[in-house]
């Protein structure tokens, strides 16, 4: 078992929400902030969150 991704937006903290579940949590493509017209894209290695 396991929570899989495509876009996890870091900033809005459901990571965190689901950590309590105790399984893997694996996302593609991670977005750390949207401001207006601009959007930080990660992959997950490069945040700091691959697979959990």
């Amino acid at each position: 078992c396991g929570i899989g991704c495509i876009i996890e937006k870091t900033f809005e903290g459901g990571r965190a929400l689901l950590a309590h579940l105790n399984v893997p949590i694996v996302s593609l493509a991670v977005i750390e902030s949207m401001d207006g017209m601009d959007i930080e894209v990660r992959n997950p290695e490069e945040a700091g969150i691959a697979s959990a």
